[in-house]
C-alpha cells in the first residue's frame, strides 16, 4: 500500500506500532515486532512523515503486520527546516484527528501528498498548513457556506482569504495571501471545533 506514516510508537524492545494513512484503506494501525538487522533503514521508512510502499498482512486483530516496505520519500527537505516541519506536523495531526480508522479517502490522500510535496519549496509554510485544514473541512462538508455561519466576527476581507485557502486550485494563489495572527487563530479554532463536533 502507498502510505504516509502519521505516528510511530515504540513497542517492546525493538518494535513499533505505526499509524499509516494509506491511499487504499485510509488510516490503519500496523505492528512491527522487531526492526531486525536493517534497523537504520527501518527507522527511516517507519518514522513520521515518511512515505513508502508498505506490504501489509492482516491477522485476526485490528492490527496489520508489516512484511516489507520501500521508501518513496523521507521528506528530508521538510525535516531540515523547523517552520516546514511544524506545518507538516499540523497536516499529519489534521488527518489523525479527523479520519475514522479504515475509511478509504483516496482524494484526501492525494491532496495530502500534493501538499507535502509543495511544502518543500513553499515560502510561507503556515499558510499551506492552514489551507490544508480548510480543504479538509470542505472535504468533510464542514466548511461554512457563508461568513455569517462562521460563528465569530469576521471581516469581508478575512472571509475572502478563508475562501481562497479553502477553494484555491493553484498553489500560486496561496503564495499571494497574507495571514494575520488573528485570522490564523480564528481559522485554527474553526478547524478544531468543527472536527471535534464531527467526531
Amino acid at each position: 500500500m502507498d502510505a504516509i506514516v502519521l505516528k510511530a510508537t515504540h513497542f517492546e524492545e525493538d518494535g513499533k506500532i505505526l499509524k499509516l494513512f494509506t491511499r487504499e484503506a485510509g488510516v490503519v494501525s500496523v505492528i512491527i515486532k522487531k526492526l531486525g538487522r536493517k534497523a537504520s533503514y527501518w527507522q527511516t521508512v517507519t518514522s513520521p512523515l515518511a512515505r513508502g510502499e508498505f506490504h501489509l498482512t492482516r491477522r485476526q486483530s485490528d492490527l496489520y503486520t508489516l512484511g516489507d516496505a520501500s521508501l518513496i520519500d523521507a521528506h528530508y527537505e521538510i525535516r531540515n527546516h523547523l517552520d516546514k516541519l511544524d506545518a507538516a506536523c499540523s497536516i499529519l495531526r489534521a488527518i489523525l484527528t479527523s479520519q475514522y480508522p479504515e475509511k478509504a479517502s483516496p482524494e484526501l490522500y492525494l491532496l495530502t501528498t500534493a501538499y507535502l510535496k509543495k511544502l518543500k519549496t513553499f515560502p510561507d509554510p503556515p499558510i499551506l498548513a492552514l489551507s490544508f485544514q480548510m480543504k479538509l473541512l470542505n472535504y468533510e462538508g464542514l466548511f461554512p457556506e457563508t461568513r455569517e455561519e462562521f460563528g465569530k466576527p469576521l471581516s469581508s476581507d478575512e472571509w475572502l482569504i478563508l475562501e481562497c485557502l479553502c477553494h484555491a486550485k493553484k498553489f500560486d494563489l496561496l503564495e499571494s495571501l497574507t495571514l494575520t495572527p488573528s485570522l490564523k487563530d480564528k481559522a485554527t479554532d474553526l478547524f478544531t471545533t468543527r472536527i471535534l463536533e464531527f467526531n
